[in-house]
C-alpha cells in the first residue's frame, strides 16, 4: 500500500493522501492548522495523522454511501466533534448536513461546490474547491478509469463524464481509490499508439515501486488518456468502428462491459 503523501497547493494549502484499507484513499484539503477530510473507510490511521499533527478537523465530506468510504467517518467525527456532510443515500451514519447538485459548502478558509455525479451509485457527488482548483471524485471518476455501474447506467455515466470535462483542464482529481496500473493497462489494449497512455503507465510503474500514489491528476491528463474521458474522440473511435456503436452513450456502456469483464 502506498504512504501518505502532501501534495502542495497555492495559499499554504496542501492535499494530503492518507492510504486505507486496501486500495481506498482519505484525502485532507489542509491549511495551517485547519483542514476537512473527504471519505473516511477507516478512522484509525485518519486519527493517527490528525494526532500527530495536532490538527484539529472542521468536517468531513462524504462522496457517496459505500462503507469502505464511510465506515470510518461516526468515529472521527466523534473523535474531532467535525459535523458530516454528504447525499441523502448515505444512511450508515447520521448526517449533520444533506448536500446535492447545486449545494454550495463555506467551510472557512474552504469553499466547495457540490456536483451530482449518479452512475456508481444514485446521489453520488463530487466536491470541488474552486479556489484550489481540486476535485474529490470519488469513485465517479479514478486515474484511468471512473467507477462500476452499481445503481446507474450509461446515460448517468454519459452525464457526470460529461460534467467533469466542463471543468478547468487544469483542475487536479482526487480519486478513491489505487487503481490507476490496471486502468491504464486497459487503456493501453484500447489505444496502443496513444503515446500520453504509455507515457503515463511509465511514470504509474515508476511512483508503484517508490509506494507513492497515482489517484492525483489534473483533468488533462484524464482528457489524454482515460477511455471514460474519450468516448468521443476520433481515435478512440476509429479503434472501436467494427463494434458500430451510435453515439457516446453506446460507446461508454461498451467500455464499462468490456472493463467489467476484463
Amino acid at each position: 500500500m502506498t504512504k501518505i503523501i502532501r501534495f502542495g497547493l497555492k495559499n499554504d494549502t496542501q492535499i494530503v493522501a492518507i492510504p486505507c484499507l486496501e486500495t481506498n484513499y482519505i484525502f485532507l484539503l489542509q491549511r495551517k492548522n485547519k483542514a476537512i477530510c473527504v471519505d473516511v473507510g477507516d478512522a484509525a490511521p485518519f486519527l493517527e495523522y490528525l494526532k500527530k499533527e495536532n490538527l484539529p478537523l472542521l468536517a468531513i465530506l462524504l462522496t457517496h454511501h459505500h462503507s469502505d468510504h464511510t465506515a470510518g467517518a461516526p468515529q472521527a467525527a466523534a473523535a474531532t466533534k467535525a459535523k458530516i456532510i454528504g447525499p441523502s443515500e448515505i444512511h450508515s451514519c447520521p448526517l449533520d448536513e444533506v448536500v446535492g447538485e447545486g449545494s454550495k459548502l463555506d467551510i472557512p478558509p474552504f469553499s466547495f461546490s457540490v456536483y451530482h455525479t449518479p452512475g456508481h451509485t444514485k446521489e453520488s457527488v463530487c466536491f470541488h474547491e474552486q479556489e484550489m482548483g481540486v476535485l474529490f471524485t470519488g469513485d465517479t471518476l479514478f486515474a484511468g478509469g471512473c467507477g462500476r455501474l452499481f445503481e446507474g447506467d450509461a446515460s448517468d455515466l454519459l452525464f457526470s463524464m460529461k460534467r467533469i470535462r466542463s471543468l478547468p483542464k487544469t483542475t487536479l482529481l482526487c480519486s478513491g481509490h489505487e487503481y490507476a496500473r490496471e486502468n491504464l493497462r486497459f487503456a493501453a489494449c484500447l489505444e496502443p499508439e496513444n503515446v500520453d497512455i504509455a507515457r503515463r503507465r511509465s511514470f504509474v510503474e515508476k511512483a508503484h515501486l517508490r509506494n507513492q500514489p497515482t489517484a492525483i491528476a489534473p483533468l488533462q491528463e484524464e482528457l489524454d488518456t482515460n477511455p471514460f474521458m474519450r468516448f468521443d474522440q476520433p481515435e478512440l473511435l476509429e479503434r472501436l468502428r467494427s463494434c458500430n456503436l451510435k453515439g457516446p452513450k453506446e460507446v461508454l456502456a461498451y467500455l464499462r462491459e468490456k472493463k467489467d469483464k476484463w
